[in-house]
């Protein structure tokens, strides 16, 4: 059986490359390279471990563990339906739905973790000048304008384009 062919409205490949390129690669590399140029052999040593533990983290989070993630969610929204019309045993709903949260939250404490511990080595690397923070604030914040031009821009000219196609159709007839 063929899955029906469903319009959907999203933003093209390009704009989607450039965006993730600016807003995600771009900020990255500069952050890793500024962490990486520290004169502090034990601050390059943790910056290092604990980025990289989090750029596998949100590989495999984006990759395999989103298949689980949308798995648990599902399940919950069926375990709350199940205990709000009383389908089965509220105990055992109740224990499958308390069983399907330790999971979620595993995950998300895991993200919350690496991404926080980043967070803290970059505020001690600042502290103590291990880490420089002016020139990169301000090229990546130039990074983050620069995308939201583009696709501000992107979206002016295609929702004036589809509508004046649309009424000149309209017109014409």
């Amino acid at each position: 059986m063929n899955k029906p062919d469903i319009k959907k409205l999203k933003y093209p490949l390009w704009l989607q490359i450039v965006f993730y390129v600016l807003t995600v690669v771009g900020p990255l590399v500069l952050i890793a390279v500024e962490g990486f140029k520290s004169p502090q052999a034990a601050f390059r040593f943790t910056f290092g471990v604990i980025a990289g533990l989090l750029l596998t983290w949100t590989f495999l989070k984006k990759f395999i563990i989103v298949k689980f993630v949308k798995k648990f969610t599902d399940k919950k929204s069926t375990l709350e339906h199940e205990y709000e019309v009383e389908i089965g045993t509220p105990e055992k709903v109740k224990y499958l739905w308390y069983e399907n949260e330790l999971l979620l939250n595993l995950f998300e404490a895991i993200n919350v973790t690496l991404f926080g511990s980043l967070i803290c080595v970059i505020a001690y690397g600042v502290q103590s000048g291990s880490y420089k923070v002016k020139a990169i604030t301000i090229i990546i914040a130039m990074l983050y304008v620069i995308a939201y031009i583009i696709k501000f821009v992107y979206i002016f000219v295609m929702r004036n384009k589809d509508y004046n196609t649309e009424e000149e159709a309209q017109e014409n007839s």
